[in-house]
């Protein structure tokens, strides 16, 4: 019979860094449901997740 190896959780150093969602730049920040960027956080101007939902005109 042979032995199974336990699957193990990947080091958090060899886990790819997030990107944004609307830019692609590695190194976002989940706000809400999003992985966003610093600057495209800076670039809507806003204080709070809430201007992430797109609204229909």
């Amino acid at each position: 019979m042979s032995e199974i190896e336990p699957i193990l959780p990947t080091p958090a150093a060899e886990q790819p860094e997030p990107a944004c969602e609307r830019c692609g730049k590695p190194g976002a920040t989940k706000f809400g449901d999003e992985f966003i960027c610093d600057d495209c956080y800076v670039a809507c101007g806003a204080c709070c997740a809430g201007w992430f939902e797109e609204k229909e005109e």
